[in-house]
């Protein structure tokens, strides 16, 4: 009965390893066994990010109770389940145990029995639906959406429908797996088909594309629950640190620059800026000297970006609108770089960015 020290320090070496494979198996061309080691990283990723759970609100009721008790549960699963195989392997196979076989199936049933878990260990959709719940709400990046909604494809109950489902075919056999073996017939005319290697796709797919950042995800969770620091180095692997961690760093940066004032105006490079901390919001404006303006706007509390512009509002959401967040953010860090304070609003402001 592993311990979740021991546990999680397990499921991220096997983590770490099947990615190593999925490289290999993609470089050379075998792609549908690479689908079928990603759908196994997934099922281990989802165990390891739902057993690190330990809820910390009342908004459902949860399976989840702590780490400790959760590998403890998940242990006890596994206890159940080999004993039942090694005893139906032996009758089938006719074989006997051994004495000291059945003093160890008889000492795991009595442990079993003694911690008194319930019999049925959650199921991976179970699972999946508590660890969006839990860990959308802590780890930057991490992408919090309903089903039918745009965004959902990425979160672990999507994983659910597109890695796991999908990566199904390739696990077992299945008619679409096998015909990835099966050439057309020749040109000449002779309608035989032929049996033919898995044919290489000029571009990875996106059900292992997202791999990547299922092993980014695992490193996210060993930040919080295990004391790692290794998630800000992960996501500047994947081209992701401007647009997940950068927000947040511009609010700190805004709030050291404001000090005790609600609200300061200034010129950097060329512009005139102001940033404002309003009671449910944080707001950033840039004025060109042509007067052409944009504003960019964070709901406090919330990872909810704005952007106004003359012409109207619109939330931030590059699988939307095509904007993205990330070179905005960039943009001001260095206007805060070059700004110069004022000690009032200049009177070059636009009169309709006046007193909201």
């Amino acid at each position: 009965m592993l311990n979740w020290e021991t546990t999680s320090a397990l499921l991220l070496a096997r983590i770490a390893r099947q990615s190593e494979s999925i490289g290999l198996l993609i470089r050379h061309g075998h792609d549908s066994d690479a689908t079928a080691v990603a759908r196994s990283l997934l099922e281990h990723l989802t165990l390891f990010a739902w057993l690190a759970i330990e809820p910390d609100d009342e908004s459902r009721a949860w399976r989840a109770r702590n780490p400790a008790d959760n590998t403890l549960w998940w242990m006890a699963s596994q206890v159940r389940r080999e004993k039942n195989n090694i005893e139906d392997q032996h009758v089938h196979l006719g074989l006997e145990l051994s004495p000291h076989q059945r003093a160890a199936l008889k000492a795991a049933k009595k442990e079993v029995a003694r911690l008194n878990l319930p019999a049925s260990f959650p199921k991976i959709r179970e699972r999946a639906e508590e660890v969006d719940a839990h860990w959308s709400r802590r780890i930057d990046g991490w992408q919090v959406a309903e089903p039918g909604e745009t965004g959902f494809l990425v979160t672990f109950r999507g994983h659910y429908w597109t890695l796991f489902y999908d990566g199904s075919a390739h696990v077992h056999p299945s008619y679409a797996a096998i015909l990835r073996f099966l050439g057309s017939p020749r040109r000449s005319g002779y309608q035989r088909h032929y049996v033919q290697p898995e044919p290489a796709p000029p571009a990875v797919g996106v059900g292992l594309a997202i791999t990547a950042y299922l092993v980014a995800d695992a490193i996210g969770i060993a930040d919080e629950s295990l004391g790692w620091d290794a998630y800000g180095d992960a996501l500047r692997v994947l081209d992701r640190w401007d647009e997940v961690r950068a927000p947040n760093l511009l609010l700190d940066v805004a709030r050291r620059h404001l000090g005790r004032h609600r609200k300061r105006f200034g010129r950097a490079d060329g512009a005139l800026v102001r940033v404002e901390s309003r009671a449910h919001e944080m707001s950033f404006t840039k004025v060109l000297p042509n007067g052409d303006w944009s504003q960019l706007r964070n709901t406090s509390g919330t990872r909810l970006w704005h952007r106004d512009l003359p012409d109207g509002t619109e939330d931030i959401d590059p699988r939307k609108t095509g904007f993205e967040l990330g070179p905005a953010v960039r943009e001001w860090l260095d206007l805060f770089a070059d700004a110069r304070w004022l000690s009032r609003k200049p009177r070059a402001w636009p009169a309709d960015l006046g007193e909201p």
